[in-house]
């Protein structure tokens, strides 16, 4: 049996919703909320393309969204220190430069990939009111990734002058 409607959740569980009055007043747009769960994705977050707040801050923005595939990247950063340690062994130099470009590579194509699929997984990993709400949200974590990228940037430039 196939019982046509959406679940809704209603303040303490997750309710089928097939009559928006019957659930208290539910309005259209709530029932349509699929945000928490592995249902269809909006039209206006499906056309999002590339989080640069997932991209440039993977670890914080992963864990507020509680997407816990992001500690992987906590198994990638230690290898810079290995590295830098195995580099003072002089027979050991040059693997220490494979090494490193490894560490770019593996670091920087789990980062686009994040950056790809971001959307979809903060809609999918965590409960929002409505869309603009996510929306509000994510365009919040791309702002502070860009300052931040830009303070660094200007830091750089600044100690380069001193």
């Amino acid at each position: 049996m196939v019982t046509k409607g959406r679940f809704v959740w209603t303040g303490r569980k997750w309710e089928l919703c097939t009559d928006p009055q019957k659930l208290g007043g539910v309005t259209d747009e709530e029932c349509e909320n699929t945000s928490g769960t592995s249902g269809l994705l909006p039209e206006e977050i499906g056309r999002l393309r590339f989080h640069f707040g997932a991209f440039f801050l993977p670890l914080y923005w992963g864990i507020a969204h509680r997407i816990w595939a992001v500690l992987l990247l906590l198994l990638i950063y230690p290898l810079v220190f290995v590295l830098d340690w195995l580099e003072s062994i002089p027979a050991l130099s040059g693997i220490c430069l494979w090494g490193v470009l490894v560490y770019a590579a593996l670091s920087l194509s789990f980062r686009v990939f994040i950056g790809f699929e971001g959307y979809k997984w903060g809609w999918r990993r965590r409960r929002f009111q409505s869309v603009q709400q996510f929306l509000d949200t994510q365009h919040f974590w791309s702002g502070v990734a860009w300052a931040l990228v830009a303070l660094g940037f200007f830091m750089s430039i600044a100690r380069a002058l001193r």
